[in-house]
């Protein structure tokens, strides 16, 4: 390692790294990013292709921003390089992609963090230095509901579960592990139920029972507005946290200050890839034998459309185009 800051390559320019990310490190300037790497041309990465970087960039970490069934290929070169590695959440697509990954940062002995940043939000960290004060009294409920529109987005994996899409796995992975950051423990029993007509589990409910009674509820959907909501309920008291904002920002700051510290100083990050493959392990479970959404890929029809030939299966594959347009620009 080399100057006062740790070096930093990023794999995957999609949303998350453009918008969460990078913003995040230029704002705290926990790393300097020496280098990025995308396939997708319109981004404008540095490398094509994530081995390149590995192979032609002095780095000391790399985050991982690519969708979770890539996650890994790359976190696995990356460990097997030397570097550390912050991997976006879900920690993969499947469990045992993911228990694979945490047998590569245990060989080679580096930090891989995974980005459930909700445990370094002010407000929950505040929330659960009271609920260990006992200022709740025993926590009986935590309730969450959290609504986006990325469902909307031209981010195909989200869609799909099988990839680490839909609300259950992509939010479900926040909330299962803001629960047990906040409650001290491992969930008991974790169920879940959703309705998928465009995506995966665009929408879903998920439920878990914790072991010192504490009884657990997230509403969750892609398709919806930006709402965010979580309320806990004690003997004691009740507390109801808007986590957007400000307090959402501060989040990633610190959770990148800490896997800094993490790479220089020894230590652990915020939560590392334990924790991903923990919550991981009951939203698979949880999710296995719901219904997945009925697919018909639709083949592209010439342009201009006519009143006559505007039929509801000509809309179908106007959309279908559309959509490949628009991952085609970037995702």
């Amino acid at each position: 390692m080399s100057g006062t800051r740790p070096r930093l390559a990023v794999i995957g320019l999609g949303w998350a790294a453009r918008e969460l990310h990078l913003p995040a490190l230029r704002r705290t300037g926990a790393f300097e990013v020496v280098g990025t790497a995308d396939p997708s041309p319109g981004l404008k990465a540095g490398y094509l292709d994530y081995r390149e970087i590995l192979e032609r960039v002095e780095c000391d970490a790399v985050l991982i921003a690519t969708p979770p069934a890539l996650h890994r290929e790359g976190a696995e070169a990356a460990l097997a390089a030397g570097r550390h590695v912050m991997l976006e959440k879900p920690v993969a697509a499947g469990v045992e992609d993911a228990r694979a990954i945490g047998r590569a940062a245990e060989a080679a002995g580096r930090v891989c963090a995974v980005g459930l940043n909700q445990r370094c939000h002010p407000r929950f960290v505040d929330l659960r230095n009271r609920i260990r004060r006992g200022d709740l009294g025993r926590v009986e409920k935590i309730r969450s509901v959290w609504t986006t529109g990325s469902g909307y987005s031209a981010r195909s994996w989200l869609g799909r579960r099988e990839e680490g899409g839909g609300s259950l796995l992509d939010l479900g992975s926040h909330q299962l592990d803001l629960w047990r950051f906040l409650l001290g423990e491992e969930p008991e029993e974790v169920k879940a139920e959703s309705e998928s007509h465009m995506l995966d589990d665009e929408s879903g409910r998920l439920d878990a029972r914790f072991g010192g009674g504490a009884v657990c509820e997230a509403r969750l959907s892609l398709v919806g507005g930006d709402t965010f909501t979580v309320e806990v309920e004690g003997t004691k008291g009740r507390v109801r946290v808007k986590p957007y904002g400000r307090g959402m920002q501060a989040s990633y700051d610190e959770q990148w200050r800490r896997f800094a510290r993490a790479v220089m100083e020894g230590g652990a990050p915020a939560a590392d890839v334990r924790d991903g493959i923990a919550g991981l392990e009951w939203l698979v479970g949880a999710v296995k034998g719901l219904p997945k959404a009925q697919r018909q890929e639709q083949a592209a029809v010439e342009y201009p459309l006519t009143v006559i030939s505007s039929t509801t299966r000509d809309y179908g594959a106007l959309r279908t185009t559309v959509e490949h347009l628009a991952r085609a620009a970037g995702r």
